[in-house]
C-alpha cells in the first residue's frame, strides 16, 4: 500500500456529499446478484482484511499506472476519468455495481485534488488517502442501515 497522506479536514464535508450520493445511487440502482456479489466480498475481507486491502489496492495501483498517460506519476483531471473507468469496470468485472453518476469523474478528482494543494492533479498515496476516508465513511454509513 502507498504511503500515508493525511486526509485534510476541509475536505471531510465535500466527502461526506459524495459518499452520500454514490451510496443513494448504489443503494437505488444495484442488482440482487450485484449487491450479494459485494455481502461476499465484505464477508471474505472480515475473515482477512489485510489480503483483502492488499489486493484492493494492488488493483487501485494496475488501474492507476494504466491510467496515467504521461507517466508522471500524477492523475490530471483527464487521467482521473478513465482511472475511475478503469475502476469501474473491475468491479463490474467481479459481478459488482459499477456505475459513474454523471458528476462522479468532477466530484472525485475535486477531492483528491484538493488533498495537495501544492499542484494540480493526485498521486497514488494521495487517492490512497480519498480511499481510507471514503471506506470509513462508507462503513459508518453501512453499519447505521443495520
Amino acid at each position: 500500500m502507498a504511503d500515508q497522506v493525511p486526509f485534510p479536514e476541509s475536505l471531510i464535508p465535500m466527502l461526506a456529499a459524495y459518499v452520500d450520493a454514490v451510496h443513494a445511487n448504489y443503494k437505488a440502482r444495484a442488482t440482487p446478484a450485484q449487491l450479494e456479489a459485494a455481502k461476499a466480498e465484505e464477508a471474505a475481507a472480515g475473515a482477512d482484511i489485510a489480503a483483502f486491502m492488499a489486493t484492493m489496492f494492488a488493483g487501485i495501483a494496475e488501474d492507476f499506472a494504466a491510467a496515467d498517460a504521461d507517466g508522471d506519476g500524477i492523475m490530471s483531471e483527464a487521467e482521473s476519468a478513465v482511472f475511475t473507468t478503469k475502476m469501474i469496470e473491475r468491479e463490474v468485472a467481479a459481478g459488482k455495481f459499477g456505475e459513474k453518476r454523471p458528476t462522479e469523474d468532477v466530484e472525485m478528482y475535486a477531492i483528491c485534488n484538493g488533498i495537495n494543494s501544492e499542484r494540480e492533479g493526485y498521486s497514488l498515496p494521495e487517492f490512497s488517502c480519498f480511499t481510507g476516508k471514503l471506506l470509513e465513511m462508507w462503513g459508518a454509513k453501512a453499519a447505521a442501515e443495520q
